[in-house]
């Protein structure tokens, strides 16, 4: 294997409840049941572990999200120095987000793109650079899941019954083996779990 096909790491996070959702039966804004584990001291720290990417890939409504609440926070002088750290880091960092519908952002670093996911992530690989960080944008995960191009994924568990909303998985995904890396309890009864694509 090459030294760039090895360089950048594709990891994708995502919170999902015991029932299977990863929003509630609200529609897609419906996050009101992840917002405490969000916070937790562990969660946190899990943070800081995704601020060394050095490329975010989003979703357009999802990049919106993003902008209107951790921008905020990263100068918020009050905020969490971890919460901070994030919000400063998603300001600044190169961000690729995805859209049928806009051609044009103005967030510092953003490009819009139109296109297959997986053709723009083996594009992100070749160049250089750290980590690609797939932030809890739905669609994405799963069209790269689909395409075999997720490399790491953190998946938080919440203890929480959503009782509707979008399921992570549907049928027909490829059947792939992941190899557990991480585990990590918080005090607010979620897990967070690391797992590695199985080489």
């Amino acid at each position: 294997m090459t030294e760039q096909q090895t360089t950048r790491t594709v990891l994708a996070n995502v919170t999902i409840s015991i029932d299977g959702y990863v929003t509630g039966p609200g529609g897609p804004a419906d996050m009101s049941w992840v917002a405490k584990h969000a916070v937790s001291e562990q969660a946190r720290d899990i943070l800081t572990r995704i601020v060394n990417g050095t490329t975010a890939v989003l979703g357009r409504v999802n990049a919106e999200g993003f902008r209107g609440y951790w921008v905020p926070v990263g100068r918020d002088e009050n905020a969490d120095p971890r919460d901070r750290a994030y919000g400063q880091w998603i300001e600044r960092v190169d961000k690729v987000i995805f859209s049928t519908t806009q051609t044009e952002t103005d967030w510092n670093n953003a490009r819009m793109v139109n296109g297959d996911p997986a053709k723009i992530i083996r594009e992100l690989r070749d160049q250089p650079g750290g980590d690609i960080v797939i932030n809890n944008s739905l669609s994405l995960i799963r069209a790269l899941l689909a395409a075999d191009e997720i490399d790491r994924l953190i998946v938080m568990l919440a203890p929480e019954l959503s009782g509707g909303g979008v399921r992570l998985f549907e049928d027909g995904f490829p059947s792939t083996s992941w190899t557990l890396t991480d585990v990590t309890s918080t005090d607010t009864g979620a897990v967070v779990l690391q797992y590695d694509r199985h080489q």
